[in-house]
C-alpha cells in the first residue's frame, strides 16, 4: 500500500466511523424520547379479557379518573399492544374501588372511530366538586362522589351551629336537595338516618366511604372526597375510646387541593316526605326531587 493509498483510507474510514457515531447517538436520542412518552401512560392495569365468540372485551382498573382524550388514547394504546387475535372490541373502565359486578365507570366501543362513553363523574365534575369541598366553612363530618346505580352527584354531611345533622345532596345537574338526619351508632360505621323519608339511610362506613340505601336496599357506595383545608372536627375528638377512629376523623384527611374551575350552579330544595319518582337520564335537567326521591330514584335505576 502507497503513501498515497493510506492517506485516501484514513479519511474515508474517519467518516464511516463518525457516521457510525452519529447513527448510535441518534438511535439513543429516540429510546430516550419515547421513554418519557411511556412513563406518561396513566397508570392502569388489564384486570379480565372476555372472548366470546371471536369479540373480546377487556376490563380495565385505573388508578384515578382521566380526561375523556386520555381515556381513548390509553383504549387504543391498550388495543395496538394485543395480539391481532385478541384485540377488543370494548374496553370497559373501573376505577379502583369500583368492583367489577358495578356498571363501569367508562366504556371505549371501537368502530370507525373509538366511541368513549363516561357515566360516573367526568374528571373535570370531580375537580370542580373538589373546589367546591376544600371551601366549604361548614362543619362538615364527610363529603362524598356519588355515581351510578346511585345519581350522580357529590354528597356532603354537616352539623350546623346547634350541632343538627343535615345532608346535601347535589347532583351533576346542578339540582341541590337538602335533608335533616338522625345518627345512629352502628357497628360498622355511623348510620344517618334521613328524618320523614321511608326507611332511607348513609351508613358513614369506618373504611370512610359511604353506603347509601333505604329500608329494603343498599342502594350504592358513594366514594370518599378526602378534604385537607379543615381542623379535625371537635364532635370526631369526643368520639368513645374503645371504637375505631370515626367516620368524622378518616373523612377530614389530606388529599384535596383548592382548583380554579367554574362554580356549579345550583338550586336548593328542602324535603318533608318521601315518594317515588322516575330518575332523570344522567345530565338532564328535571323537576327538583326531593331528598328521599334521591335514593328511591337510585334504586329504580
Amino acid at each position: 500500500m502507497t503513501k498515497h493509498d493510506i492517506a485516501d483510507w484514513q479519511p474515508i474510514n474517519g467518516s464511516w466511523f463518525l457516521s457510525l457515531i452519529g447513527c448510535m447517538t441518534a438511535a439513543l436520542l429516540a429510546i430516550g424520547l419515547a421513554a418519557p412518552a411511556h412513563a406518561r401512560s396513566p397508570s392502569h392495569e388489564i384486570v379480565s379479557e372476555d372472548i366470546r365468540d371471536g369479540v373480546a372485551i377487556f376490563s380495565v382498573r385505573l388508578d384515578d379518573r382521566l380526561s375523556e382524550a386520555d381515556v381513548k388514547a390509553l383504549a387504543h394504546d391498550i388495543r395496538t399492544k394485543a395480539p391481532p387475535a385478541k384485540q377488543p372490541q370494548s374496553i370497559k373502565f373501573f376505577l379502583s374501588a369500583m368492583a367489577l359486578s358495578a356498571p363501569a365507570w367508562a366504556d371505549v366501543d371501537f368502530g370507525p372511530d373509538a366511541r368513549v362513553t363516561i357515566r360516573g363523574l367526568r374528571l373535570e365534575e370531580e375537580r370542580a366538586f373538589r373546589a367546591e369541598a376544600a371551601g366549604d366553612q361548614r362543619a362538615l363530618i364527610g363529603v362524598w362522589l356519588t355515581s351510578p346505580p346511585a345519581l350522580t352527584g357529590k354528597l356532603t354531611i354537616w352539623r350546623d351551629k346547634n350541632k343538627k345533622l343535615f345532608s346535601e345532596w347535589q347532583l351533576r345537574t346542578g339540582i341541590k336537595t337538602v335533608d335533616a338526619l338522625t345518627e345512629i351508632r352502628s357497628q360498622r360505621g355511623r348510620r344517618y338516618a334521613i328524618d320523614g323519608s321511608d326507611g332511607g339511610y348513609y351508613l358513614a362506613l369506618w373504611n370512610g366511604e359511604l353506603e347509601l340505601g333505604d329500608a329494603t336496599n343498599v342502594v350504592a357506595i358513594a366514594e370518599r372526597l378526602t378534604i385537607n383545608s379543615k381542623p379535625p372536627l371537635q364532635a370526631a375528638a369526643s368520639a368513645q375510646p374503645q371504637t375505631p377512629p370515626s367516620a368524622e376523623q378518616a373523612l377530614l384527611t389530606a388529599g384535596v387541593a383548592s382548583e380554579s374551575v367554574p362554580p356549579i350552579a345550583t338550586r336548593t330544595v328542602r324535603k318533608r316526605k318521601m315518594s317515588t319518582i322516575k330518575a332523570a337520564p344522567i345530565g338532564a335537567r328535571s323537576r327538583a326531587p326531593t331528598s328521599g326521591d334521591l335514593i328511591s330514584a337510585a334504586v329504580g335505576r
